[in-house]
């Protein structure tokens, strides 16, 4: 059943896979794995490494894509072998348990590999997909079974490193296998005993080993490269998190610690999204369910699946209280992170929360199937028992159709029309600011990935206070232009618009204006953007391309929280001035 499930996740996934690159984080991925550099913190070592092979020249993106898709699939896999691994202790031989133990897995399976999250992960290029096969495997290896073996806790040991080395999440599984470890120790004496805690110890050391990588790809000096990691500080700048951990672990606003009162209204909105988001998996996701029926209806579905999995927990704790602890300690270090990250897209940490809910809720879901064939009077009666079988299908029919339109990203190439359109419209050795991830990404992408229009020099002007940014600068090529990053607290309390337009001037604008063309990512002032009037105070900005059409800019905002600037502009020194 494990392999028909990954099969069928895989065909899918594939057939929806993005053809076009998309707009985020997965544009750094595959450009950083190209030139083998250091994407954003913490690194991602694992993930660039895997789609390395397939990062250079055209349509990298799709295949990188095909790989995240690759390891979503088996990440399904691996959740219908892990709900037969939760409940194999039934020990019912009626009808209905034979039909549980038989279907039960490939349904949760199915509906995990439809759910908003992992198909939605499995269609673009993301680490998302990644963290969720980690953690289930680590969920294998560790779940309550019989004694752990040292092999067993070995494994344990290797998946929670190589988890690490994909997303800090992945420690959740921690404590699972501190576990593990004691309840295997208590049941052996002497020098077994630390030939055990060997296993385990040696097997997390063995997994983090490919952390090496990010100083050894750093001090290559590739054309990205975060944090000047071949440093002892830099490395652990990146491991850390960098500068989000000041910006956003904490904090009620960059540089604003959460005080009790803004933490608990910044909780409350935590709360409900987790209350939702378990139904929202099968309506769509939680970005997607805005109306009041459907927010109402994912609110009863994610209810009725947090009481299963609250049941299927006491079932646990009856049975061995210590167990049921440690079973639960993943789910909760992952809800105590989101209700301490204020990130925007914090839907997308849902997925870790969901996969290890799975033992419990599986369980839950188990007993709460039984108790209501007990009350049918089912029996021995297997004809009535596989009347069940429309209650297992329900969700997987429920999620093929409502989740399509979220997860499809066949036809998507608003970012692929992005690019073309500022590519053509550039003049050569143009000096291109750009204000965020969207369009600094995209624009790494085209370069690095595919090797286009290499001739532009990109300037992140978020970057510029960074003190890395300006060795990253001259690794990607100057070429006679110049440009004079000023290192500094990234999350000033007093940096307004202002001072960051002022700085754009010093660093990039002024050094090149008049000299090569310098042009602007532009985002319209009616936008409410407060950079546009401020720079077009200073200088003349001539259009050059609408990079999004209204239409695409509305089709746009659909898919992602913000939106990739819409214009390209070229500044120009105002009537008068004397510059050369």
């Amino acid at each position: 059943m494990p392999a028909m499930v990954g099969a069928l996740a895989a065909a899918v996934y594939a057939a929806t896979a993005a053809r076009a690159p998309q707009f985020g984080d997965g544009l750094e991925f595959v450009a950083a794995a190209a030139v083998r550099g250091v994407p954003h913190p913490t690194g991602y070592p694992l993930l660039t490494s895997l789609l390395a092979p397939f990062a250079r020249g055209e349509g990298a993106y799709f295949r990188s894509t095909l790989v995240c898709a690759l390891v979503a699939a088996l990440a399904a896999a691996f959740v219908c072998r892990l709900v037969a691994r939760a409940i194999e202790d039934d020990s019912s031989e009626d009808a209905t348990g034979r039909l549980l133990r038989r279907w039960l897995p490939p349904a949760v399976g199915l509906a995990a590999a439809f759910s908003a999250s992992l198909w939605s992960a499995a269609t673009q290029v993301e680490v998302y997909g990644l963290n969720a096969l980690l953690l289930v495997t680590g969920l294998l290896a560790l779940a309550p079974c019989r004694v752990a073996s040292p092999s067993r806790l070995a494994i344990g040991g290797v998946v929670l490193g190589i988890g690490v080395c994909n997303h800090l999440t992945s420690l959740c599984l921690a404590p699972l296998l501190g576990w593990r470890l004691l309840e295997a120790m208590r049941a052996c004496a002497g020098s077994r005993r630390w030939a055990l805690a060997a296993a385990a110890v040696g097997g997390a050391l063995v997994g983090v080993l490919p952390l090496a990588l990010i100083p050894l790809r750093a001090a290559a000096n590739p054309p990205i490269n975060w944090g000047a990691a071949h440093t002892l500080e830099g490395f652990v700048w990146v491991l850390s998190g960098g500068d989000y951990k000041h910006g956003q672990f904490l904090q009620a606003r960059p540089g604003t610690a959460f005080t009790l009162a803004t933490w608990l209204a910044f909780a409350w909105h935590r709360v409900v999204l987790l209350a939702t988001g378990l139904g929202a998996e099968l309506l769509g996701g939680v970005d997607f369910a805005t109306g009041v029926g459907t927010r109402l209806v994912t609110g009863v579905l994610g209810a009725a699946g947090w009481a299963l999995a609250g049941w299927g927990w006491l079932l646990r704790w009856r049975r061995d209280r210590a167990g049921a602890l440690a079973l639960a300690a993943p789910t909760g270090l992952q809800v105590a992170f989101l209700l301490a990250y204020n990130i925007p897209d914090a839907s997308d940490y849902l997925l870790g929360v969901w996969v290890t809910l799975l033992p419990l809720l599986a369980v839950g879901v188990a007993a709460g199937l039984r108790g209501a064939a007990r009350a049918l009077d089912y029996g021995e009666d297997a004809g009535r028992a596989r009347r069940l079988l429309v209650v297992l299908a329900a969700p997987v029919v429920l999620a093929l159709p409502t989740n399509l339109g979220t997860a499809n990203r066949a036809g998507s190439d608003l970012c692929a029309a992005w690019i073309e359109r500022l590519e053509a419209a550039a003049p050569e050795r143009a000096v291109v600011l750009t204000h965020g991830d969207y369009d600094t990404y995209a624009l790494w992408y085209a370069q690095f990935a595919e090797g286009r229009r290499r001739d532009l020099l990109v300037v992140g002007g978020n970057f510029l206070r960074s003190a890395w940014y300006g060795p990253m600068l001259e690794a990607a090529g100057l070429d006679g232009r110049e440009v004079r990053p000023e290192p500094g607290d990234v999350f000033a309390a007093r940096f307004t618009a202002v001072d960051h337009v002022e700085m754009l001037r010093r660093a990039a604008i002024e050094p090149n204006i008049g000299r090569v063309p310098v042009m602007t990512t532009w985002i319209p002032a009616e936008w409410r953007n407060p950079l546009a009037p401020l720079l077009a105070g200073h200088y003349e900005a001539e259009a050059r391309a609408v990079l999004l059409a209204p239409e695409e800019v509305e089709a746009m905002a659909a898919w992602y929280p913000s939106l990739a600037p819409p214009l390209l502009m070229e500044l120009l020194p105002r009537a008068g001035d004397s510059r050369p």
